[in-house]
């Protein structure tokens, strides 16, 4: 099984964290000079030394807050870095264009054409292909498995039962990912749904209406773009890719083909599909690096 490069997080932050922290030295030299300056007129001034040991306190507690602050923005920029640094975010321009292109030239024509050149018996496969981009059914078999593979790893947690530990965790953990991209994605498909309002292809055929409708996608019929089903079962067949890169052509042409049905039979435009792949590839792969900081995590699924 081929090696994937393990999270970067900590190895970066304490460097990220000194860095940021020696930014601001002469603050901390200037802190520390006053502490002493309290410290000599308590010495000298014992009546005043409850005032300037409240000072004290204050200045003390100022820095380790500052302090603290600092660490913790560096924690939320490491692990936001690789989002808008990530190789595939440079692709979202890209897709955009060719999905304005799609919707210009050739999603209308290449719908009417499917409606009307598609045989039965071709419509019956690639409608039950359709239904593997359901999400509700990935869902449940996911959540399931996590529960199974936690609660086992749950009781498990023993010395002589380490390794058999370290398994179930890694494969709940694997679950775990796809759960977050399936959800991640799922909601920014559903709010860009919302927002552009596409009308799907059966009102092309009905009222020979095609456009957008801004703002009012809450009804289905007015919820093509993008596309669920396409969203959700690249997702999956994204991370079976990552664990298994061995039967990666398996799991891509799994993936093309439940796209195509939902084009073939006129579920969604074709630039719908586009869309929906991509933010599903794209969420997958920029979660990656959160849920396996440890390249050991992978090699329980080789």
């Amino acid at each position: 099984m081929a090696s994937l490069d393990p999270s970067p997080f900590k190895r970066s932050i304490p460097q990220n964290v000194h860095t940021s922290v020696g930014n601001l030295a002469p603050l901390f030299r200037t802190c520390y000079i006053i502490f002493s300056m309290n410290s000599l007129i308590s010495h000298f001034l014992p009546i005043a030394t409850n005032r300037h040991h409240v000072l004290t306190a204050n200045m003390i507690n100022l820095y380790n807050n500052l302090k603290l602050f600092l660490i913790h923005l560096e924690y939320i920029k490491v692990y936001f870095t690789p989002f808008y640094k990530h190789p595939i975010i440079y692709l979202l321009p890209s897709i955009a264009l060719l999905c304005i292109l799609l919707i210009g030239w050739v999603d209308r024509p290449l719908a009417l054409y499917c409606k009307t050149h598609l045989s039965l018996p071709w419509e019956v496969f690639f409608r039950v292909l359709t239904g593997l981009g359901k999400s509700w059914t990935w869902y449940v078999t996911a959540g399931v498995a996590f529960l199974v593979w936690y609660l086992q790893a749950h009781y498990s947690n023993s010395m002589r039962q380490k390794m058999l530990y370290a398994k179930l965790r890694a494969k709940s953990r694997v679950v775990l990912w796809l759960l977050t991209a399936m959800l991640g994605s799922g909601f920014l498909v559903a709010g860009l749904k919302v927002i552009f309002g596409r009308a799907r292809p059966r009102l092309l055929f009905e009222q020979s209406f095609y456009g957008f409708n801004f703002f009012s996608g809450l009804d289905w019929v007015k919820q093509s773009f993008p596309s669920g089903h396409s969203q959700t079962i690249w997702v999956v067949t994204t991370v079976l890719t990552i664990l298994w890169p061995q039967y990666r052509l398996v799991f891509l042409l799994l993936g093309g083909l439940v796209s195509t049905s939902l084009v073939v039979t006129t579920v969604h435009y074709l630039s719908d599909v586009v869309m929906g792949t991509f933010l599903g590839i794209a969420c997958t792969v920029l979660l990656r690096d959160i849920f396996y900081q440890r390249k050991e995590n992978f090699t329980y699924f080789s």
